[in-house]
């Protein structure tokens, strides 16, 4: 299980069992993670961004997607927990899992 949240208006975190960095730098940007399975081959696209246009200004905020246009969502168990003011995504995920930033773009 691995839980992916903002922290402060920089910082989007990683805690859990996986391979991959825990913290990723985003002051002003987007962050988008790889977040791969190898135990069944699946993953998602994690995004995370503090303080978007409307209608979040002063908040996080997290999305997910399929890897790409040819792959669904994984079976994985994703949800949203608790965490003051930043949301927290759950997932649950094997150890054999991988995190990864992907290049961030500010579009």
């Amino acid at each position: 299980m691995i839980k992916i949240y903002g922290s402060s208006d920089d910082l989007f975190e990683v805690d859990g069992e996986f391979r991959g960095e825990n913290e990723y730098g985003c002051y002003n940007e987007k962050v988008v993670l790889c977040v791969h399975d190898f135990t069944d081959n699946s993953g998602v696209i994690v995004t995370g961004e503090y303080a978007p246009e409307s209608p979040c200004t002063a908040v996080w905020a997290i999305t997910v997607a399929p890897e790409d246009e040819d792959s669904p969502m994984p079976m994985m168990t994703i949800e949203m927990a608790e965490n003051g003011y930043s949301p927290m995504l759950v997932i649950r995920c094997t150890d054999n899992t991988s995190v990864t930033k992907l290049e961030a773009t500010n579009e």
